[in-house]
């Protein structure tokens, strides 16, 4: 997928405003290409760049069959766009893709990673340089804005304090058993017991981010699933060496038909 998104030759156009914060900068016969209107700037001096790539209708349903054959899994069957975060280094002309996010049309993280600093040289006239080129002229044209978002570094599995949920464990079930509802169609075809494993990050702040199916039991029921732990209210954050860092989380979400 990284090569498909990174193949393209690109020709930069006029710019059209995309939801208040992302500009159109290219497109070809596959996607439409945006990025967010500011660069960043991260504490090594590095510059950032969010992106998006949204896949045009005509070529959707072709590219969700190759996801779902590639990746077994049937999450990418509301596939719709991508979000890159792009890291760049002006002086020795290179780029990292820092984190690569899998959407769905209704906005719902279907898979996310955040990526290990992989630099690669910019080649000329490609889809990286082109965006290279429009960072560097954003920061010319204004002050970066500093720091990177919340919602990426590195992801711990165990630390010191282990993230909580309001009101402790049994709150957590209770809000589970009074949100989730059992969609009626799945009962036709579905075991009336089970459970759907999601796994997610618990972020800085205590807000739920990347949530994603990790056990899947039918995909309506991963659906309703992925819809409860989105919603969940800010968690107690995981904190190591006395700072909040970002934990993953994994929780059964059990389903029982009415």
């Amino acid at each position: 997928m990284m090569k498909l998104l990174f193949s393209f030759l690109l020709l930069l156009s006029s710019y059209t405003v995309f939801a208040q914060e992302y500009v159109k900068v290219f497109d070809d016969k596959d996607m439409d290409y945006y990025a967010y209107s500011q660069c960043e700037i991260d504490e090594q001096g590095n510059y950032l760049l969010w992106t998006k790539q949204v896949i045009k209708p005509e070529r959707l349903q072709a590219l969700r069959n190759r996801l779902m054959i590639e990746t077994q899994s049937n999450n990418f069957m509301s596939f719709s766009y991508v979000v890159q975060l792009l890291r760049f280094d002006f002086e020795h002309q290179k780029y990292c893709v820092a984190s690569i996010e899998y959407f769905s049309s209704d906005g719902t993280v279907i898979y996310a990673e955040d990526s290990p600093f992989n630099w690669m040289a910019i080649q000329s006239e490609t889809q990286a340089d082109k965006y290279f080129q429009l960072a560097k002229r954003y920061v010319k044209e204004r002050p970066p804005k500093f720091a990177i978002t919340e919602y990426s570094g590195k992801v711990y599995e165990v630390v010191e304090h282990m993230p909580s949920f309001p009101g402790g464990y049994l709150a957590m079930v209770n809000y589970i058993r009074n949100n989730v509802k059992y969609p009626t169609d799945a009962s036709i075809y579905t075991p009336k017991l089970g459970s759907v494993e999601v796994k997610f990050i618990i972020e800085r702040d205590g807000s739920v981010s990347h949530a994603q199916v990790a056990r899947s039991l039918d995909p309506l029921l991963d659906k309703e699933a992925l819809r409860v732990i989105n919603i969940m209210p800010k968690w107690n954050p995981g904190k190591h060496n006395g700072q909040a860092v970002r934990v993953s989380y994994n929780i059964p979400v059990s389903f029982r038909a009415q």
